[in-house]
């Protein structure tokens, strides 16, 4: 049991007399004025006092309850959006990078044509330089 359950179980007994007090009722009605008589042996201001704390407890225990479903319903929330912008980056990190290897692809073959065009036209003029010297 619980500290909030125990003081609820406790201070139900305020409100609803169990049978050890039922032979010594502390107040009585008097129907002519509309009041109750109370004994002297009942401290009011305490009892306000306690009932009082209880509610209050009682309060912050349902304020508690309610912070941390909101609590989990703004992490829920958080994580979707998180969730969303990092499938968002993803998706624009990948698209990037298909974009650089396509030009890096491209970059390469220009190059490659290059080399071969330079080593072709290198081979032409060796022909060319052999074909034109006397043996």
């Amino acid at each position: 049991m619980n500290f909030m359950s125990y003081v609820a179980e406790v201070s139900r007994g305020w409100d609803e007399p169990n049978a050890r007090d039922m032979g010594r009722m502390t107040s009585q009605h008097n129907a002519k004025d509309e009041m109750y008589i109370l004994n002297d042996g009942i401290d009011m201001k305490a009892k306000i006092a306690a009932m009082a704390r209880r509610l209050k407890e009682l309060e912050m225990k349902k304020m508690q309850e309610v912070s941390w479903e909101t609590l989990l319903e703004v992490r829920k929330s958080i994580n979707a959006q998180l969730t969303q912008r990092i499938n968002s980056v993803e998706s624009s990190l990948n698209k990037r990078m298909d974009e650089v290897q396509n030009d890096l692809s491209q970059k390469r073959d220009n190059l490659q044509d290059s080399i071969s065009r330079f080593a072709n036209l290198n081979t032409v003029q060796e022909k060319e330089n052999s074909s034109s010297q006397p043996h």
